[in-house]
């Protein structure tokens, strides 16, 4: 991503039914001056809080789940310049044939589908275009040493309302009008795609978060969700050479913006 912008904070995978168990990150080359820190954050105590604090919100989530819904470009039809779809789908699944990746993503336990679909003089169907992929996860699991209940779930990076959010809060952690305008416009840019271009569904986007239902969230609850994430959040400032060694069960990640050049290397398993 361009260093202006914003990664929220997740446990990588956390939108899968299995997810890596640690996450390594090497300070090659820090950026120099304000920003690029890796928010760092316990979720364990935001499941905590939000149990003592909110009960009725942490019973919802876990009555009607979390429903994925991702979009994915076919780089075959040129350049993406939608900003809520990232990657196209022919190096996710390493196939140019979208039916084999169709299948494969089945074998993950996603549903799919591409907005173009004809049948061919084989009587079989041809699928090409942007691939969607839609799939429901409870918002906790546990975690298999400690045996605590996480909240582990991508709801902080995929909902659509997410990315205004973060562009308001790191224009507070940076002190930065550049940051208060990108969150004006950011508003702006949700609402004319769902509007203009969705007839007002945030689920027809390139990614969101459902209940399972197709229900949208109580908007004050993912409002309450990200003031928790952020009330726990530690900036972690790289120093040339640093190693960090995280809990991905417990420890989410992220990424605020920065100017220049930056080399932060990572890995997982």
């Amino acid at each position: 991503y361009d260093g202006w912008r914003i990664i929220p904070a997740h446990l990588e995978m956390s939108f899968l039914p299995t997810l890596p168990a640690r996450i390594f990150f090497f300070a090659h080359a820090p950026n120099q001056g304000v920003g690029g820190e890796t928010p760092l954050v316990d979720f364990r105590q935001v499941y905590r809080d939000l149990v003592d604090e909110h009960p009725e919100l942490v019973d919802e989530f876990k009555q009607h789940r979390i429903q994925y819904i991702r979009k994915y470009y076919d780089n075959t039809q040129g350049p993406c310049y939608d900003y809520f779809i990232h990657k196209d789908w022919q190096p996710m699944f390493n196939t140019t044939n979208a039916t084999l990746a169709g299948e494969r993503a089945m074998q993950s336990g996603f549903d799919w589908s591409f907005d173009h679909a004809e049948e061919t003089t084989l009587g079989t169907t041809s699928y090409k275009g942007t691939m969607k992929l839609v799939h429901t996860l409870p918002p906790t699991r546990i975690h298999p040493h400690t045996q605590d209940e996480i909240w582990s779930n991508h709801m902080n990076v995929l909902h659509v309302d997410s990315i205004p959010a973060e562009f308001a809060y790191s224009a507070q952690h940076l002190r930065s009008w550049k940051y208060v305008c990108l969150y004006y416009g950011f508003e702006l840019l949700v609402l004319f795609q769902k509007h203009v271009f969705h007839g007002g569904k945030a689920s027809e986007m390139g990614h969101h978060v459902t209940h399972q239902d197709g229900s949208e969230m109580n908007s004050e609850y993912v409002n309450t969700i990200k003031q928790t994430v952020w009330k726990n959040t530690i900036a972690y400032k790289h120093q040339k050479g640093d190693v960090a060694l995280l809990d991905n069960y417990r420890v989410a990640h992220g990424r605020q913006p920065y100017k220049g050049a930056r080399s932060i290397l990572t890995a997982w398993h």
